[in-house]
C-alpha cells in the first residue's frame, strides 16, 4: 500500500511538472470562473415585462387594469388594500428606473414558481422594493410584494460600497496567498504532497447578515473565490461574506515539519563541513585523523 501511494504521488507530480503552463492557465480560470459565477444577472421569464407594466398602471392610477393582471392570486378587496399602499408610495411620481436585484425559480407538485426582486426608484425620491410573482398554474401574476426601502438604501449607499471594495481587496490577496503556498507544496519535498495540494485550496466561507434579519451561516469550500459586502433590502440587513483559508493557514505553520530532511552522505560537502560523522566499532583500528597516517596493516602511525 506505501509503494502503491508513492508510485501514485510521483506519477501526479510528473502530470503537474509536464502540464504546468496548462495547469496556470486552469487555475486562473477556476479563480476568474468562482468570482463571477456567484449569481445570474437577468431570470428567465417575462416577470420583468409584468413588472413594468403594472407599475405603468400604478402611475397611471389605472386601479381596473392592474386588478385585472393579479386576478388569478386573489379577491378584489384584498387587492384594494395592497393598491392604495403603492399609490401612497408613488403619490407624485410620474416615472421610475427599475433595477433588479434577484431572482428564484421553485419547482413543487409540478408547478414552477418564479420569484423575481427589483428596486424600483420613484422620482420623488421614494426606492421601494417590490417582488413579482409568476407559477405555471397562475395566469399573469400570481403573486407581489411591495415595501419602503429608501430609508435603508440611503443609510447604507455610502457605507457598504466602501466596506465590499475593501473585502474584495483583501479576499484577492487571500487568493494569491493560496497560490503561493500551493506553490511552495509543489517545490518542496512534502509528505503526502497531493493531499497537502488539494488541502491548500479548501476554506470556510462564513456569511454574517445584521439589521432586520440577523444571523451567521458557515460552509466549506474551495477557495477561489472573493468576499462581498452587500445591502439586501429584501431582508433589511447588511450580508458580508468572508472567506477564510483555513487550509493554506495550516500548511504554512506547518510547512517545515512536513518537509522531508534530505539524507546527508559522508562523500561530498556534508563530510567536507564536519556534518558527517564515522561509526567506530569495537575490534575494528579508529579512523586515522589528519594528524596521523594509516599503513596498510591497517595501525597507525
Amino acid at each position: 500500500m506505501l509503494c502503491y501511494a508513492i508510485n501514485l504521488e510521483e506519477i501526479v507530480m510528473k502530470i503537474i511538472k509536464c502540464w504546468k503552463p496548462a495547469f496556470v492557465i486552469l487555475l486562473c480560470l477556476l479563480m476568474l470562473f468562482s468570482m463571477s459565477s456567484c449569481r445570474a444577472d437577468r431570470e428567465i421569464g417575462n416577470n420583468t415585462e409584468l413588472g413594468e407594466q403594472f407599475l405603468d398602471y400604478v402611475l397611471a392610477n389605472n386601479y381596473d387594469a392592474a386588478y385585472d393582471m393579479v386576478k388569478g392570486a386573489g379577491d378584489a378587496e384584498s387587492f384594494q388594500v395592497y393598491w392604495d399602499g403603492i399609490r401612497e408610495l408613488a403619490e407624485g411620481a410620474s416615472s421610475y428606473e427599475l433595477e433588479q436585484i434577484g431572482w428564484n425559480v421553485t419547482v413543487k407538485n409540478g408547478v414552477k414558481t418564479s420569484t423575481t426582486a427589483y428596486q424600483v426608484y420613484f422620482d420623488n425620491d421614494k426606492i421601494v422594493l417590490f417582488r413579482v410573482v409568476t407559477a405555471d398554474n397562475v395566469e399573469g401574476i400570481a403573486g407581489l410584494h411591495v415595501s419602503d426601502a429608501t430609508e435603508f438604501v440611503n443609510r447604507t449607499d455610502t457605507v457598504v460600497p466602501a466596506f465590499n471594495v475593501a473585502v474584495i481587496v483583501v479576499s484577492i490577496l487571500e487568493i494569491a496567498f493560496v497560490i503561493w503556498m500551493f506553490i511552495d507544496c509543489l517545490r518542496r519535498k512534502v509528505k503526502v504532497k497531493v493531499l497537502w495540494a488539494i488541502l491548500i485550496f479548501f476554506g470556510i466561507s462564513v456569511t454574517l447578515s445584521l439589521g432586520d434579519y440577523s444571523g451567521i451561516k458557515f460552509s466549506f469550500g474551495i477557495m477561489l473565490q472573493t468576499g462581498s459586502v452587500a445591502a439586501d433590502p429584501a431582508l433589511l440587513s447588511v450580508v458580508t461574506k468572508i472567506v477564510v483559508p483555513v487550509g493554506a493557514i495550516v500548511y504554512f505553520f506547518l510547512r517545515k515539519k512536513l518537509t522531508v530532511k534530505p539524507v546527508q552522505s559522508v562523500d561530498g560537502e556534508a563530510f567536507q563541513n564536519g556534518d558527517a560523522s564515522i561509526d567506530y566499532i569495537p575490534g575494528m583500528s579508529a579512523p586515522a585523523t589528519s594528524d596521523e597516517e594509516s599503513t596498510s596493516d591497517g595501525t597507525n602511525k
